[in-house]
């Protein structure tokens, strides 16, 4: 790849992502397009930097290559934990709407479908507790997996037995080595696209929890800066975000108190 097509694709990366992307990942870029250049028949980096730029069509296939897509059901544990012990008592004891969370980054959902079973199991045991969950990404394939909510067996071992046996639906004969979720969490979700570093107009909606981890680590500062601030709009008074343990917030971002490893409480609008 040469150095003029890098700097091609790396302009249509941070225009459209932006994510920083530097020279050091090229060999990881060239990697990632060497699938797509096979699938599409062409023959070389240059046919198809060409081809990407004369079908707007492509655009999107080449997104999809680009973002990074590890999860997997109840990451970061700890969160979990503290979601279920002190933020949804807290939120019952002084409201009785429904409690909305964003998921913003949900790759293939597996962080959604976490939430939506612990929200449930708190639903049964408190009558009157209703919720929604709101989970968004840029990534149109991951999403489509996502709505699908079909997964290999192996990863059943991530969620804990008691809501293994009460959540999932085993599949049988040619799915027989897959899993989805039944109604009762699926219904709770809803997915849709999202562009952070592009954030206008998301929802008309305020959210008492918005979930954006291991996420902001792949934009530049001054992009962080920008996706929290515009997070500001849509947390509800004494709302919460939360954001990946590696991750921390631009110093700048003053109105969110932190209350322990990832975890921050909206001060004021």
């Amino acid at each position: 790849m040469s150095v003029e097509s890098f700097k091609r694709f790396r302009t249509l990366i941070i225009n459209n992502l932006g994510f920083y992307f530097p020279e050091s990942k090229k060999n990881l870029l060239l990697a990632r397009l060497s699938k797509r250049i096979t699938k599409l028949e062409l023959g070389s980096i240059c046919e198809y930097e060409e081809y990407l730029f004369k079908n707007d069509t492509e655009l999107s296939h080449f997104l999809n290559l680009i973002t990074t897509n590890k999860t997997s059901f109840y990451r970061e544990r700890e969160h979990f934990n503290w979601i279920k012990e002190h933020l949804l008592p807290t939120y019952f004891s002084q409201s009785k709407g429904i409690f909305k969370i964003w998921c913003a980054g949900c790759s293939s959902g597996q962080e959604a479908y976490s939430l939506s079973m612990e929200m449930l199991n708190f639903k049964k045991n408190n009558k009157g507790f209703d919720f929604r969950i709101y989970a968004t990404d840029i990534n149109t394939e991951m999403l489509g997996k996502a709505r699908e909510g079909v997964y290999p067996i192996k990863l059943s071992s991530e969620i804990p037995l008691i809501r293994r046996s009460e959540y999932l639906l085993k599949g049988t004969l040619k799915k027989k080595d897959y899993f989805k979720f039944n109604e009762k969490v699926t219904s709770k979700i809803k997915f849709s696209y999202c562009n952070l570093a592009d954030l206008q107009k998301y929802s008309n909606n305020t959210f008492d929890l918005i979930m954006c981890r291991n996420v902001l680590i792949y934009f530049p500062r001054a992009i962080q800066s920008e996706i929290i601030n515009n997070f500001n709009k849509y947390i509800a008074f004494n709302g919460y975000l939360v954001i990946g343990h590696s991750e921390s917030l631009p110093k700048d971002i003053m109105y969110l108190e932190s209350l322990k490893s990832g975890v921050h409480k909206m001060l004021s609008y």
